[in-house]
């Protein structure tokens, strides 16, 4: 919202976003007035600037705490077959956005499994450096 209010020069005043979806006709979410009303009310003594709520602290508490709960809640609504898209696609973005393994050891895994990537199994304790191909190779198929 906030790259298209800059784009397009609306000048959105989040505040007001806010209290509509506190006092919305379908969704009353007295909880999101209390975590982002401070954030972006005029007064506020740390005015939100970036927009980018995950760099906010109270916001980033909150995820943390509200993760595991999350977690075993998509964890019971697949076992028992349930639809829950929005709270599994929640659940898959806080992970991608806060893990900073997964995301490339599973490109490196579908790399290596098609033969294009050899790893070294030491590379991760050796901190960045420049690309190179590994020594290693896992058969991940049977060729």
């Amino acid at each position: 919202m906030d790259k298209a209010d800059k784009q397009n020069k609306w000048s959105v005043n989040f505040m007001n976003i806010v209290q509509i979806w506190r006092a919305g006709c379908i969704i009353q979410a007295d909880h999101i007035n209390s975590l982002l009303g401070a954030i972006f009310h005029p007064d506020s003594k740390s005015p939100h600037k970036n927009h980018n709520l995950l760099y906010e602290p109270s916001i980033v508490d909150e995820l943390k705490s509200g993760f595991e709960p999350l977690k075993r809640i998509v964890l019971k609504g697949t076992e028992i077959n349930a639809v829950i898209p929005s709270m599994s696609a929640t659940l898959e973005y806080l992970k991608y956005m806060g893990n900073l393994d997964l995301p490339t050891q599973f490109y490196e895994a579908e790399l290596d499994y098609f033969g294009k990537h050899m790893y070294d199994s030491k590379s991760l304790d050796k901190g960045p450096g420049e690309p190179k191909t590994g020594t290693h190779h896992f058969e991940w198929k049977k060729a």
